[in-house]
């Protein structure tokens, strides 16, 4: 039978948690309680990609709208999830169709970029390569002996607002708004802890499954070694695996506490349209142009989407970034993998074939930080 690939509608959101339950074996309220943020009610039916047979769904992908904070610019972002296809229609090449369909719609959308959270490989073929990586330090309690602990109480609903200061000072990519915070504290997997007395300066998420697993901890950066250490006290823990957050200044006095770190889940990125992307992050990659003495004009050029771009210093604004006039040769020709890994490189830096110039590359790097509160 004919299959119609296509977004979901309201009047459909039971028959989407339907599918989705049934495709990945979970119970039936799963996923409105374990991710209220992405399947938050039937408005959000329109987020989804969805492949239906003879008026029945048989596949379905989560496309929640985000807003990423990449430098300080405001990027419109979509956080690809809930990718499944029921377990009789497997095998037919659904779920290839769908993520095309999805990047389709969400270049048309005039998205900057999508992440998937964890280490998906099947979709390099669709655009989606490993960018960045959070830390995971392991902080024994007995590294916190000079630390004076700090009183803690269990963060509710009615906290989302002071959470949400927290979070928005401390520059984290994902900008969440007051709806979204919420949302996040309604996740039953997780539970949040704050500063007792006085108003919030400092939290930490911890997983209600793992309590030794910190997913996030932010504020006053004097804060937060006594609040992890009032944290591991209250549980009788004797030490945590804390995400620490690259670029993140006040993760610096746990870092320095940590007996260990390692890499923590990766994040998948896909840019939809390369050139949409650059004028968008023009300023943070201008900032990036000033602080490693690039002045001269650069010219990249994406080879999966055969475009080309110059970029030039304008002082004192930000970069210029223009079509590419005339036959000269770019100065990094990539493709759509190494461009992700260019702009949001992995642990041990850039990951592109031959050789390259390093200070341009370094110069290129933009921030990414992500919470996994946030996964989608």
């Amino acid at each position: 039978m004919a299959l119609t690939i296509r977004q979901g509608r309201p009047g459909e959101w039971q028959e989407i948690l339907g599918v989705s339950h049934a495709a990945f074996d979970r119970p039936d309220t799963y996923f409105p309680d374990g991710w209220p943020h992405t399947y938050p009610g039937p408005h959000a039916a329109g987020w989804f990609v969805v492949c239906e047979e003879a008026g029945r769904i048989i596949g379905l992908i989560n496309q929640t709208p985000v807003t990423m904070d990449v430098g300080g610019a405001l990027l419109k972002a979509a956080g690809i999830g809930g990718v499944c296809v029921l377990k009789e229609a497997r095998g037919r090449g659904i779920m290839s169709a769908m993520l095309t369909a999805s990047n389709h719609q969400q270049k048309e959308a005039g998205t900057a970029l999508g992440f998937l959270d964890g280490d998906r490989t099947r979709y390099r073929r669709h655009g989606y390569e490993i960018a960045g990586h959070a830390l995971n330090a392991r902080v024994p309690a007995k590294y916190l002996g000079d630390v004076d602990p700090v009183p803690l109480r269990r963060l509710r609903l009615a906290d989302a607002r002071a959470i949400l200061r927290c979070h928005t000072r401390a520059s984290m990519t994902v900008r969440r708004t007051e709806e979204w915070q919420t949302l996040l504290l309604r996740r039953r997997q997780y539970a949040a802890w704050g500063n007792r007395t006085g108003p919030l300066k400092a939290y930490l998420v911890a997983s209600k499954a793992a309590s030794d697993r910190i997913v996030e901890i932010v504020g006053d950066r004097r804060l937060l070694p006594g609040l992890l250490k009032g944290y591991l006290r209250r549980h009788t823990l004797d030490g945590a695996s804390v995400a620490l957050v690259p670029g993140y200044s006040p993760h610096v006095e746990l870092a320095g506490k940590a007996a260990g770190t390692s890499a923590g889940v990766p994040l998948q990125i896909n840019i939809f349209d390369f050139g949409r992307f650059l004028r968008e992050t023009a300023k943070p990659l201008g900032d990036g142009f000033r602080r490693f003495g690039i002045t001269r004009r650069v010219r990249v050029r994406h080879t999966g989407e055969h475009v080309s771009f110059d970029l030039e210093l304008r002082r004192p604004g930000a970069l210029s970034i223009a079509p590419a006039k005339g036959s000269r040769k770019p100065d990094l020709a990539l493709d759509a993998a190494e461009w992700v890994r260019t702009f949001f490189p992995p642990p041990g830096g850039p990951m592109v074939r031959g050789r390259h110039d390093e200070r341009l590359l370094a110069a290129l790097r933009l921030p990414l930080a992500f919470s996994s509160w946030d996964s989608v």
